[in-house]
């Protein structure tokens, strides 16, 4: 057997240690669920249409957004013994490329359609592939969204970063058998999510809401 040494590049260290620091100061704890995403799809669909072509994450990232303007203890961070609350709401979106990740900052998220950030999303996305990311681009953020993308992993744990309040990550989309309030049984389209939460900062009660 033959093996091949090759040294870490600085990016995939930075990111070590950033996520080492997270896992070893924070208590993290993960809650689990699905999401019934028939609906959003076929508008998503529809749009789509018309000319409008809007990601599946950008509409994650306004719901999130959503979410933090109605439950601000969420849109935080640990500074010190300290806790910062933001008045503004500016998702961190994960972004990988063939060196690492990239969590780009979309900022002033509730205020913004899903049409806008759907644009900038596709924005950051170019800027990461052409090596364009600056670091005021990744700089602001409140709370981090991670996907798996079309891959195959159905769901996954993720590691809360620049000591927000949580991480969430959305999981893979399909067609599942479900039983409906009427007692019929449907084909929908059900989403898995996952938040990874500070406990430092919130409890389950907080983020299951």
């Amino acid at each position: 057997m033959s093996e091949k040494r090759i040294r870490l590049s600085p990016m995939r260290r930075y990111i070590g240690k950033s996520l080492q620091h997270s896992v070893v100061t924070y208590p993290q704890a993960s809650g689990f669920f699905q999401a019934d995403t028939t609906k959003l799809l076929a508008l998503k669909k529809r749009w789509k249409a018309e000319g409008k072509n809007v990601s599946f994450t950008a509409f994650v990232t306004k719901a999130v957004a959503i979410a933090l303007r109605d439950h601000p203890e969420l849109n935080a961070r640990v500074d010190g013994d300290a806790v910062i609350l933001y008045d503004e709401i500016n998702p961190g979106i994960a972004i990988a490329d063939d060196k690492g990740l990239y969590v780009i900052v979309l900022r002033g998220a509730v205020r913004k359609g899903p049409l806008e950030i759907s644009r900038e999303l596709l924005e950051m996305t170019q800027k990461v592939r052409e090596g364009r990311v600056l670091p005021e681009d990744m700089s602001g953020g409140t709370v981090t969204i991670s996907s798996a993308g079309t891959g195959r992993t159905e769901i996954f744990t993720s590691i809360v970063s620049n000591d927000e309040a949580l991480i969430l990550g959305v999981g893979r989309t399909k067609k599942q058998a479900v039983v409906m309030e009427d007692g019929s049984i449907e084909a929908r389209s059900m989403t898995w999510f996952a938040t990874n939460m500070n406990h430092l900062l919130v409890d389950g009660r907080s983020v299951s809401r």
